[in-house]
């Protein structure tokens, strides 16, 4: 029966009486008109006002808010418990457990100098690059492709005990396999402290432990490799110098050792030094035989005289003596084989002699030059510390049942909070 239909029924009017004198008629006022669209009138006089949930357009309205709570809730199921759920299943009685075994070391000179002369020499920026390059290496595919050889790595990780999600898929490509091998291991390097950590995962304590050793020494391989190419860079650009220095020097010397098979002598300074002093010691000869002759004539001596021929004889001597020895220090020679001049002689000789003095000063340059590069690149070797060595890992350290549950759960909460404003503001502007 519907509460609208209720009509008022007038209440019965008791008998007039004769003592009752009649007055004036009175009539009720109608009651207001409603001032708003939708405004209930009041209820007529004598009938109790309906509950709230019995007036029309109530239903109407509670029935919007419920569907509106079981829309939010049924999302709320779908989004953020079910997929929470699920995971914490899989945490708990489906992942494979998975043990971690790691490694830490540092990237550290030979060489015991202050830091101050490591920083203002560039060595610390050096070892830095270096670290990093060791921290890149380890996730790289070489170090990938030495594990497959040493240990069939892809076999580690497609037994068919490993849980689907977690198992690497045998028929997969080598670019498949570097990307699942990169979420296996892990390489941190820190900038205060200068140590690089690597972590290593697998399914069971074993392999972990196996797969982190052979690490270690790659790592140890590749920055061995490294200290040596730069150090056989430094080396063989100082011997390459040197070796051109020497060389040089050979030349010249070779060339000094024809010229004076050429003149004959020895120093061709000294012997045209000393033919010069003949010359001049001639020439002094001469003058006092010619004044002497000269003296002898004067005196009333005949030029028949012996002491007169003897005289002559000895400048005509001495003349043919100067003549040779001059034509040996200022003139050419018609033969092919000559060199030259004694002047010419000697400027040639003074060249080559200049030749070989620089020649020589630059293999001694590069000779100390050398000698530096060796103890320099002795100096600058480098080496990897390792002070954390792999351990055998007795507990797993994946999955963590709560921490990762939560975290689905957290990241579920988050995508629900989203969707759900987005949906408001959607229907706000609809």
């Amino acid at each position: 029966m519907r509460l609208d239909r209720i009509r008022p029924v007038p209440a019965p009017v008791p008998p007039a009486r004769e003592e009752d004198e009649p007055g004036p008629l009175t009539v009720e006022s109608a009651p207001p008109p409603a001032t708003r669209p939708g405004d209930r009138p009041p209820a007529p006089t004598g009938l109790p006002e309906l509950p709230k949930r019995w007036q029309p357009g109530a239903v109407t309205r509670d029935g919007s808010t419920r569907r509106r709570r079981s829309r939010a809730l049924i999302s709320f199921l779908v989004v953020v418990l079910l997929p929470t759920l699920v995971a914490g299943i899989y945490f708990a009685f489906i992942a494979s457990p998975q043990y971690m075994s790691e490694f830490r070391f540092s990237v550290r000179p030979v060489s015991t100098g202050n830091l101050a002369a490591m920083a203002a020499s560039g060595d610390a920026t050096m070892i830095m690059s270096d670290s990093y390059i060791v921290a890149d290496y380890v996730t790289s595919r070489d170090v990938l492709d030495e594990l497959q050889r040493q240990l069939n790595l892809r076999d580690l990780y497609t037994k068919p005990g490993i849980d689907y999600l977690s198992r690497f898929d045998p028929e997969g490509s080598v670019e498949e396999f570097v990307s699942y091998w990169q979420g296996r291991i892990s390489s941190y390097f820190d900038l205060v402290t200068g140590i690089t950590t690597v972590e290593v995962t697998a399914f069971s304590p074993e392999d972990a432990h196996r797969i982190t050793s052979i690490v270690k020494q790659l790592c140890e391989a590749l920055v061995n490799d490294i200290s040596e190419q730069a150090r056989r860079e430094q080396v063989n650009f100082a011997q390459a110098e040197l070796g051109r220095a020497e060389q040089r020097l050979t030349d010249a010397q070779r060339k000094a050792f024809d010229f004076r098979n050429q003149i004959n002598t020895i120093d061709a300074a000294k012997s045209a030094e000393a033919d010069f002093g003949i010359v001049t010691q001639l020439r002094t000869t001469l003058s006092q035989l010619r004044t002497e002759y000269a003296s002898s004539r004067a005196a009333s001596l005949t030029d028949d005289a012996p002491t007169q021929r003897a005289l002559r004889n000895r400048i005509a001597a001495t003349e043919e003596q100067l003549k040779l020895m001059e034509s040996r220090v200022s003139s050419r020679p018609e033969d092919g084989n000559a060199i030259g001049s004694g002047a010419e002689v000697i400027g040639n000789y003074e060249s080559i002699q200049l030749e070989q003095t620089i020649a020589q000063q630059l293999y001694e340059s590069a000779l100390r030059n050398f000698e530096n590069a060796r103890m320099t690149a002795a100096n600058n070797l480098i080496y990897l510390a390792t002070y954390v060595q792999p351990s055998l890992p007795q507990r797993a350290a994946y999955p963590r049942v709560f921490i990762d549950t939560m975290l689905v759960f957290l990241c579920g909460f988050g995508a629900w909070v989203v969707l759900g404003l987005i949906f408001t503001s959607l229907k706000d502007h609809a």
